[in-house]
C-alpha cells in the first residue's frame, strides 16, 4: 500500500507470492476494493510489525521483573497508601 505521488490517493498493489496461490489478480487496487483492516499504527495506515511490538512487551517485562527484584532486595517497601472515604 502506498499513496500515488500524483493524487496522493492509497494504491493497493498485490502481487501473489505463489502463483495460482489466490483467486485474486495481481494489479493495482483502489481502497473501496480492499478490505484494509490496519494493524497498531501512528497513522492508520501503515501498522507497527505485531513480532517488533511482541519483543517490546517482553522486554519491559523483564526490565520490570529486574527493577522490581532491586527495590525489595535494597530494602525497599511501600510507605504510602492512598484511600478514599465511600459516601
Amino acid at each position: 500500500m502506498l499513496r500515488n505521488p500524483r493524487t496522493l490517493k492509497l494504491e493497493y498493489r498485490y502481487t501473489p507470492m505463489y502463483p495460482f496461490a489466490a483467486p485474486v489478480q495481481p494489479g493495482v487496487y483502489e481502497p473501496w476494493q480492499v478490505l484494509h483492516v490496519a494493524g497498531l499504527g501512528f497513522d492508520g495506515v501503515l501498522g507497527y510489525s505485531p513480532v517488533a511490538m511482541c519483543r517490546n512487551a517482553i522486554g519491559l517485562g523483564q526490565a520490570l521483573e529486574e527493577q522490581g527484584g532491586r527495590f525489595v532486595a535494597g530494602g525497599g517497601s511501600q510507605k504510602v497508601a492512598l484511600s478514599q472515604r465511600l459516601r
